[in-house]
């Protein structure tokens, strides 16, 4: 998959969590008059569209490279940072609309979108980190924090200023998940394309400082359908700087680059590496 199908496919994934967001919200509408107070309603509203985006969004990586281990556990965390960014989200957008409402009377159109947009914010953000979290990775809780504040900001203000709620939220969706793989494009320090096997033409972003390279799902880059290769883990790639290394997990296991067998190397752009019956070339981002 090339970075922009790539970038096209995580923009859809997360209109699909706009729209589960808008259903999701629209059923807990319903029972408005259950709620004892106000704010108690707005703190399940906010949690509740935390819950629906930050759960397709923390299910992506796992969709991307079809791997469901990835996708349980990124269900699991991005739920968990979803619901904690919409009700933080709630409670400062509830808090600055009363701060400016006593100080200004009534709040002009533009500004109740703008402070609005701010609580998207927040809730991008955390909807956004779920990813790192899952995976330990400092790039990536990087990259998730820009991309959710950026994404949140940006599809949170056109929400507020949009009268249809349904399209709001598809855009908000749609564009805390476009940002995040635009930043995850501009932190990776290259691809490795697949060149063999049931994932020929497949792009594994190196987008994180070290990624374990095995048969098993569990690993960064899980290479299910080839010989040769270990399950725990056959070797790790390592990300530092500039410089992209790449070793065997252990001496008992072999890696070669350029068809020639390596204990630890430095990377150069279209090196071929090979891993049992897995071939990859390293190419620029």
């Amino acid at each position: 998959m090339t970075e922009s199908g790539k970038m096209g496919l995580y923009t859809a994934i997360g209109a699909v969590g706009g729209l589960a967001a808008f259903a999701l919200v629209g059923l807990i509408s319903l029972m408005k008059e259950s709620f004892g107070s106000y704010l108690f309603f707005n703190i399940v509203m906010g949690a509740s569209f935390g819950l629906a985006i930050g759960a397709v969004l923390g299910s992506a990586e796992g969709i991307v490279h079809g791997n469901k281990q990835k996708i349980i556990k990124g269900l699991l965390y991005g739920t968990l940072t979803g619901i904690a960014g919409g009700i933080v989200g709630v409670f400062l957008g509830q808090s600055l609309l009363m701060k400016f409402a006593r100080t200004l009377g009534e709040v002009p159109l533009f500004m109740g979108a703008l402070i609005q947009a701010l609580c998207w914010m927040i809730m991008g953000m955390f909807v956004a980190l779920g990813e790192g979290l899952r995976s330990r990775s400092g790039f990536k809780l990087t990259y998730g924090l820009l991309g959710g504040l950026t994404g949140g900001l940006l599809g949170g203000f056109i929400l507020e200023l949009l009268t249809s709620r349904f399209i709001g939220l598809i855009v908000l969706g749609a564009s805390i998940t476009f940002f995040y793989a635009l930043m995850e494009k501009n932190f990776s320090r290259g691809v490795l394309r697949v060149l063999n096997g049931s994932m020929k033409g497949k792009k594994l972003a190196l987008n994180q400082r070290k990624l374990t390279v095995g048969y098993g799902p569990g690993n960064d880059l899980a290479l299910s359908g080839y010989d040769g290769v270990e399950e725990k883990c056959h070797a790790v790639i390592t990300v530092k700087g500039d410089g992209v290394t790449v070793e065997p997990f252990s001496h008992r296991y072999d890696v070669f680059v350029n068809d020639e067998k390596t204990q630890k190397i430095r990377l150069k752009y279209e090196d071929v590496i090979r891993i049992g019956e897995a071939r990859f070339l390293y190419e620029v981002k």
